[in-house]
């Protein structure tokens, strides 16, 4: 009884917390703030690349549009593939002054990126190819492979995420994956060749209120990950076809990826047959902004990071301690994460 009335106090407490701290139907939006609580920026290259075909490219830019709204509040560059390439209109996404091809403004954006306290992103959206040991992404003019990708992105110490929406991205995990970086795939090697739906289902997530697995207001990059990896078997399924892509994240720096299957919720039910380690510690922190999230401010960031890392060490050794033991832990850490919430949205 001392056990369950510890935690039902400690889940009023919660409520209480959270319930004063903004509204409960809505997912929470980044808020500017001014002196030195400053909330982390974020840097965003998106990217939509070749179409090839007129539908393709429609529905590339009718992504793009939703991730454009999504993250409306970081420092954006996107380079569209599409009006140029179709004669196409380009309205959602209007074409930049630089002259200089797609590649070299990729490549010279990631060179750019200072190496500081920030989140930096990078999107594609589009189709890629893999011969051999090349794989490419399909731009408008010539093509970018992993390996220039890589080569770019040597000794950047900063926070990234990579998102490859198309098909025959596997192999960018592996080349790029390292420390601070969230690497998500839509193929789980280069030899998915069909065009990939990933994009569609990742760009819903990102304002999809039902995306938020836990309840916390919050978007992470965890969840829209397991969101629209979901969304993409259940369009397989559906339709009684046999699925072409299977989504892979890598956040460990292995560049092994882990796919959504081995996660319930949030709650990994699986994990590598070998014992490595299991990739979501990291994308679940990494908090999505503009209309479907919100961002911590630079100073709770590692606090924040700290407690998580302590439940989780703590759900682990669940099966060897005294159980009231473990509910007055598990208290503990969420009032001072609650507690954290609270002072981060009064900001």
């Amino acid at each position: 009884m001392g056990t369950r009335f510890l935690f039902g106090s400690m889940l009023v407490m919660l409520v209480a917390v959270a319930s004063s701290a903004q509204e409960p139907d809505t997912l929470h939006t980044a808020q500017k703030t001014t002196g030195e609580k400053t909330a982390l920026p974020r840097r965003v290259c998106l990217v939509v690349g070749a179409a090839g075909e007129v539908g393709y490219g429609e529905e590339f830019q009718k992504w793009a549009g939703r991730i454009q709204s999504a993250m409306h509040d970081s420092e954006l560059l996107i380079l569209d593939g599409v009006g140029d390439g179709l004669n196409a209109s380009s309205d959602v996404i209007p074409k930049g002054p630089d002259s200089t091809t797609h590649r070299e403004r990729i490549l010279r954006w990631i060179r750019e990126t200072p190496d500081e306290a920030s989140v930096n992103w990078f999107i594609f959206l589009g189709h890629g190819t893999h011969e051999g040991k090349v794989t490419q992404l399909n731009l408008l003019g010539p093509d970018l492979s992993s390996k220039e990708f890589a080569e770019a992105l040597s000794g950047k110490t900063g926070r990234w995420v990579f998102v490859f929406c198309n098909s025959s991205s596997a192999p960018f995990m592996a080349s790029i994956a390292g420390p601070n970086r969230v690497v998500i795939t839509a193929t789980k090697s280069g030899s998915e060749q069909n065009f990939s739906r990933f994009g569609d289902y990742f760009s819903q997530a990102l304002s999809d209120l039902s995306s938020d697995l836990d309840h916390d207001h919050m978007l992470s990059v965890l969840e829209v990950f397991l969101t629209a990896s979901s969304g993409v078997a259940k369009y397989y399924e559906d339709r009684g076809l046999l699925a072409t892509e299977q989504a892979l994240m890598d956040d460990t720096g292995d560049g092994r990826g882990t796919p959504a299957v081995f996660y319930r919720g949030l709650r990994a039910v699986k994990g590598p047959s070998d014992k490595a380690s299991l990739d979501g510690d990291l994308a679940k922190r990494v908090m999505i902004g503009g209309e479907s999230g919100a961002t911590h401010s630079a100073d709770a960031l590692d606090p924040r990071e700290e407690l998580e890392d302590e439940l989780d060490r703590l759900r682990s050794r669940k099966g060897e301690m005294d159980i009231d033991q473990y509910y007055l832990e598990l208290e503990r850490l969420f009032l001072l994460l609650a507690q954290l919430q609270s002072e981060s949205a009064k900001r």
